[in-house]
């Protein structure tokens, strides 16, 4: 290219930025980081899918009843355990359990687990922990503290289901899509997160508008994008540069 042709490439002074400070790379190094970041976090807190969802057999909760008006017990709604496992496996390629105590509780095995975590974001590792609880069965009609009554597999069942129950509780804690909030009220929305790093198109100064609009070849608007590498971030300037492209492609200016 010649001189001449990068000198016009070039945009003039009053459109061009001094060169970026070190702290000033580091912080839109960072800000792009919060931004993967806060898309990882909208996508933990969808809601499960609705057809996932399992109504409990035993566990109820109270609610008004829209066509009467009337407190009514309905089952809560609750994501059963191996869709939790599959979220796991989906989201968290790397992950694992730790076992963090093992207790008896009155007839109930129960059981804290640590679940650790890959964050695909940034790569580092995270944890949430959970507690889990299982009965331990006894024979029919024997007492439930009554230690000469527990059948030969019942801590034998109840240990690990004490556990998968602790680690589900440690997952619903990373996001909604978990299955955490399914049974309260009155939540606070997250359609916050959508917007939390958007920002409005910056604007494009009328003489900028000139400069592109008279410009004849597509190496001319090659050359002013690569001859102006401080304005890559504004969309507004790609939007323009681009329009101008297809313009001279399906010869709107006429020549």
């Amino acid at each position: 290219m010649s001189t001449e042709l990068q000198k016009a490439a070039q945009l003039p002074e009053t459109f061009r930025r001094p060169l970026p400070t070190v702290e000033e790379l580091y912080e839109a190094v960072l800000q792009g980081k919060a931004e993967k970041l806060n898309d990882w976090e909208r996508l933990l807190n969808q809601p499960p899918r609705s057809e996932w969802l399992v109504k409990h057999p035993l566990f109820k909760k109270e609610i008004t009843d829209p066509a009467t008006g009337q407190k009514v017990d309905v089952p809560i709604d609750y994501l059963p355990i191996e869709k939790v496992e599959f979220l796991a496996i989906y989201l968290f390629p790397q992950r694992r359990t730790e076992i963090k105590e093992v207790k008896l509780i009155m007839n109930s095995v129960v059981v804290t687990v640590r679940v650790h975590v890959l964050n695909p974001v940034t790569n580092e590792w995270e944890f949430q922990d959970g507690v889990g609880a299982a009965p331990i069965r006894t024979k029919s009609k024997a007492a439930a503290m009554d230690a000469m009554s527990v059948i030969d597999s019942g801590v034998q069942t109840a240990a690990p289901a004490a556990k998968t129950y602790a680690e589900k509780d440690a997952y619903e804690k990373f996001g909604r899509i978990f299955g955490r909030d399914l049974n309260r009220e009155n939540l606070t929305g997250y359609g916050v997160l959508e917007k939390r790093f958007v920002k409005d198109h910056e604007p494009v100064e009328e003489e900028l508008k000139q400069i592109i609009a008279m410009k004849e070849t597509t190496e001319e608007l090659v050359s002013l994008w690569n001859g102006n590498p401080e304005l890559h971030g504004n969309k507004n300037f790609f939007n323009l540069i681009n329009e101008r492209k297809e313009q001279i492609k399906g010869g709107a200016d006429g020549k």
